[in-house]
């Protein structure tokens, strides 16, 4: 037996000293098809900085399981490693495999997931402030197959938030599930944004995504004809939810299409909606008032007076 075999087993038999002290297990010989149930249960982050390097038996799973790498899940890097090293590690051992992707994301680790990953159909990818809006949508046209896209882009880097929605929709129309999450740099505000979108000057609109059922859009900053595009063009919606900024009022038609959405969230919509309660409230008492004062008056001349 190799001296990683006998590695590992000196490893694990601190843990079955408490049922059997005289005891151990070979962990380096456990079934193949067991250690590949309980690798599943594991993050790509565990595999690839744990349970990898206990031993050659259970790397040789690690390594030759592409099953195993078809949701893979970056939560972190360690120091002495990187996003790019990470990836591409996992994406080579996913076979082509991968369907869904989560973590950090930088340019060439990017195009490196999108050309080896042609059954992409869910990527969720957090900010990183170096990472190119181009590459990112460039990436997004490789992946024929991406249902389910989530990602927090740096805001100031795009300037425009709904000139890099309608890029997004350009790319892969066939998106069901869109959550982009814009990041706010330290200093920046609102105010700043509607100045550079009045400065950038151009009408951005949604383009016919006929497959989008729900779509979450944070600091974003809008205007009711871009709402109206994105009502319009989108038939099968069924939850929007967009916090930040509606520059400019909904008038009645607007209100009326967001009414079919059967889960709705707009910026400042739960004060209008008290406005309309109570105006509503007030309305309904009157009708009362008014029975009281005829009531009232009839007292008289049933007294006589």
């Amino acid at each position: 037996m190799d001296t990683s075999n006998r590695r590992c087993r000196c490893r694990c038999k601190s843990f079955s000293s408490s049922s059997a002290p005289s005891e151990y297990r070979d962990w380096a010989a456990l079934p193949h098809d067991v250690l590949f149930d309980v690798f599943l249960r594991l993050e790509s982050c565990e595999i690839m900085w744990g349970a990898e390097g206990v031993c050659k038996a259970w790397r040789r799973v690690v390594v030759e399981e592409p099953k195993l790498w078809r949701r893979i899940h970056i939560t972190s890097v360690p120091e002495w490693s990187s996003v790019d090293i990470a990836v591409r590690d996992a994406v080579d051992r996913s076979a082509g495999l991968c369907e869904a992707f989560s973590g950090p994301w930088d340019d060439d680790s990017l195009l490196y997931l999108a050309e080896r990953s042609p059954s992409l159909k869910e990527m969720h990818l957090s900010h990183d402030e170096y990472a190119s809006y181009e590459v990112l949508i460039e990436a997004i046209k490789k992946l024929p197959l991406l249902e389910d896209l989530e990602i927090s882009p740096p805001y100031q880097q795009i300037c425009a938030s709904e000139r890099f929605f309608e890029s997004v929709c350009k790319a892969r129309p066939l998106l069901k599930n869109i959550k982009i999450m814009f990041t706010m740099p330290s200093g920046y505000n609102m105010g700043d944004a509607v100045l550079e979108e009045y400065i950038d000057g151009d009408i951005y609109r949604t383009p016919l995504m006929l497959e989008l059922r729900s779509l979450e859009l944070s600091n974003y900053l809008f205007f009711a004809e871009a709402l109206t595009a994105i009502l319009d063009n989108c038939p099968l919606l069924e939850s929007l939810k967009i916090s930040g900024l509606l520059v400019d009022g909904m008038d009645a038609q607007l209100r009326e299409k967001c009414a079919r959405i059967k889960n709705l969230s707009l910026p400042n919509d739960s004060d209008e909606e008290d406005e309309e309660t109570h105006d509503s409230d007030e309305e309904d008492e009157e009708p009362e008032d008014e029975d009281e004062v005829s009531e009232e008056g009839e007292d008289p001349s049933d007294a006589g007076f």
